[in-house]
């Protein structure tokens, strides 16, 4: 059955999401946060939701949520991949050309139908994990300190990610290409004033 870009839209204008259809395959928004910043500084995260595969394939990302480059990119990785391991959804994509950190939530769709309940939880979820730990992953790539709490498994997890940034150094540097991310949108607050979305 497969999604469109309208149907998505929809969906959005129901949740009381402001948004940005920018192509038939392509919607941008985005929304205030308490504690969030981008990396030019701006409050505010903005998010793209995107269809792939004649609307059978669902994305939304923050592009250019970090810029990740400098001595503690290997500490910043191993943040992002914890994050990922501690919580749902989210994933962090890595552009070694240029830094860029996306996190991103994608699943197929196939012969299915994104429900209202599903791109609702997608669009908190990625809004709430980002601003609760901005403050540990900014740290992380401003000092190098990995402020997760330190328990028998995460010092496992820690261990497994150090073992692994060995590895990728021993191979040969650079990444494949790349395609550049679109702008993203001036962040914006739901109709009505209410507070950006929390929890999920």
């Amino acid at each position: 059955m497969a999604m469109t870009i309208d149907e998505i839209s929809t969906m959005l204008n129901e949740l009381g999401i402001k948004h940005d259809k920018r192509n038939e395959t392509t919607i941008f928004t985005g929304f205030a946060t308490p504690t969030y910043r981008a990396p030019e500084g701006r409050e505010g995260i903005g998010l793209i939701i995107e269809l792939f595969e004649n609307g059978e394939y669902f994305s939304i990302y923050a592009p250019k949520a970090f810029v990740a480059q400098g001595p503690h990119l290997d500490a910043f990785l191993k943040a992002c991949l914890v994050t990922q391991w501690k919580t749902k959804l989210i994933q962090f994509e890595y552009d070694s050309n240029d830094g860029e950190i996306r996190p991103i939530i994608e699943f197929p769709i196939e012969d299915g139908k994104l429900t209202k309940k599903q791109l609702e939880r997608c669009v908190k979820g990625i809004v709430h994990i980002m601003d609760k730990l901005y403050p540990t992953l900014k740290k992380t790539l401003d000092e190098g300190v990995f402020a997760f709490p330190d328990d028998p498994e995460q010092r496992r997890i820690m261990d497994a990610m150090e073992e692994l940034m060995r590895l990728l150094r021993g191979r040969h540097g650079g990444g494949g290409p790349s395609t550049p991310p679109p702008t993203t949108p001036p962040p914006t607050t739901p109709p009505g004033g209410a507070a950006p979305p929390t929890g999920f």
